[in-house]
């Protein structure tokens, strides 16, 4: 794990792998309209920045129909809601993953892969970085994806983005070195902002959140 969040320290960036985005295509009012909502702000991000990005935003979950069968060159996932793992992907070193579904991190220690939570298939599938709940956080207390991408990517390290996307006492567990620090450079974060409509209109939550600590 170490040792390929050390190489994605180091050759990481856009164009690197690809970037998944599993969104439910939920549309507003619906309450799960928020989690879709955040992986089709992470598309235009990544989209925007120049990693090639895929958004499945059909109601399947990868290797369902409609959606696409197998993801290939996984560096950025974030998806939902399936259970258990689908052994899907194929990963890059030093890959960022996450799953929104109840107690994925329960037996994130096991080394179970097929028939287990996310993030024991996750991390036995060679994930560096990935979080995930251990009760049931319901959908507003999860993880917030859009806001842990953001933060990811304005240079701040996994721990530091996983803090800043967490709503509250959910029960979550962090798996990775909390200092892996995927981007180290900001002038990504400026440039998207100065290209982006999405960014403008939402303003940097995460550096407005900063300053308050």
């Amino acid at each position: 794990m170490i040792d390929t969040a050390l190489y994605a320290e180091k050759y990481a960036g856009p164009g690197y792998g690809k970037a998944w985005w599993d969104s439910r295509g939920d549309l507003y009012p619906s309450g799960y309209y928020p989690p879709s909502r955040q992986y089709r702000i992470n598309y235009r991000i990544s989209t925007e920045l120049g990693w090639s990005s895929v958004l499945d935003d059909n109601g399947e979950t990868i290797s369902h129909p409609p959606a696409p069968s197998f993801a290939d060159h996984t560096f950025l996932y974030n998806g939902w809601y399936t259970w258990p793992y689908e052994d899907a992907f194929e990963f890059r070193p030093g890959a960022i993953c996450w799953h929104l579904q109840s107690a994925t991190a329960s037996g994130a220690r096991t080394d179970t892969v097929t028939g287990g939570y996310w993030c024991s298939g996750l991390l036995n599938r060679g994930v560096a970085a990935t979080l995930g709940a251990v009760n049931e956080p319901y959908v507003e207390g999860y993880s917030k994806g859009d806001l842990f991408m953001q933060t990811m990517l304005q240079g701040y390290s996994f721990g530091e983005a996983c803090f800043f996307s967490f709503t509250g006492s959910n029960g979550c567990r962090l798996s990775s070195e909390t200092r892996f620090t995927a981007f180290r450079r900001p002038r990504l974060w400026t440039a998207l902002r100065r290209s982006s409509a999405i960014l403008r209109q939402q303003g940097s939550l995460i550096t407005r959140t900063a300053r308050k600590i």
